[in-house]
Order: C-alpha cells, then structure tokens, then sequence
C-alpha cells in the first residue's frame, strides 16, 4: 500500500494494520445476518461522511468497514463483559439467544403506525363493518384525512390491533 493510502485509512479509523487484518478475517467468518448488521454501520458511517465527501474512495470504503467492525466487536465485547461470568457453554448460549433475539426483533412503531392505532383504527373498523373494501378504505382515509397508505399495509394494521383488542 503507498503511503497516501495508510494515511487515508488512520485519518477514519483508530485500528491498527494487524487489527484490521482479524477484523477483516473475522468477518469473513460472521453469519450473513451479522455481515449484513456490520455493513449497516458501514453505510451509516459513509452517509455521515458524505456531507464532508461526495464520492467515498475504495480507501475510505475500508477504512469505514474496518471502522464498523471495531465498533461491532466492542459492542459484543461489552456484552460478553457484562452478562457472562461462569461456564463458558451456558454464556455461548445467552449471547447465541441476545443476537438472535436483536436481530428478529420487530421494527419499531413508527409515526404513521401509531397515528394509525391511536386515531383511525376505529374509523377502519366502521368503514370495514359498512361492507368497504380495504382499497375503498384506503382511498377514504387519503381523501378525508389525508392519511396516505396501502390497502394491503391497511389491513395489516387492522388485523394487528384488532387482535390487541
């Protein structure tokens, strides 16, 4: 590598060459769904700097992947710290059940979900009980609350929280 190349690499990342050489090989090791978590960071970590850059380099590319990996590594290593002392195969499972417990979790209730819950879903419960079809309902709901969404993605919501109830 030439010397513009490190010096690009240390200016975005605090690891050294042998550490990203693990981390790079410890990715390559990762399940798909952690690689992906990591390439997550990853493209946070290019958006952040895409105010300061408009095209990112191959050198900053991986320097921010190097980047994202030391992060990644440091959040399993608190966990590890923090939840497990005692026998080492009990402690593989608690952290086996953390990260799939992280990564099946579900979204978030965003905004237009909870104005959904909170103010429409009973006004969809009357339109649906006067025989409206869930597009006729969708249409209704953008023309008289200009609350704009899907009939299929209307109908999830009504079954979730008809089912709350």
């Amino acid at each position: 590598m030439s010397y513009s190349t490190i010096s690009t690499i240390k200016r975005y990342t605090d690891t050294t060459p042998e550490q990203r050489e693990d981390l790079f090989h410890w990715f390559a090791t990762m399940t798909e769904a952690e690689q992906i978590h990591v390439l997550e960071l990853q493209r946070d970590l290019l958006r952040r700097l895409a105010g300061q850059q408009t095209n990112p380099s191959p050198m900053i590319a991986l320097a921010t992947l190097a980047e994202a990996l030391s992060k990644r590594a440091a959040t399993l290593d608190i966990l590890t710290n923090k939840y497990f002392e005692g026998d080492e195969t009990q402690n593989l499972k608690i952290l086996t059940k953390i990260r799939i417990d992280a990564f099946t979790k579900g979204r978030p209730e965003g905004k237009k979900e909870r104005q959904y819950r909170i103010q429409l879903h009973g006004l969809v419960q009357e339109l649906r009980d006067s025989n409206l079809s869930w597009r006729n309902c969708a249409t209704y709901l953008k023309k008289h609350h200009r609350y704009t969404i899907s009939h299929q993605r209307l109908m999830q919501l009504f079954k979730k929280y008809s089912k709350e109830e």
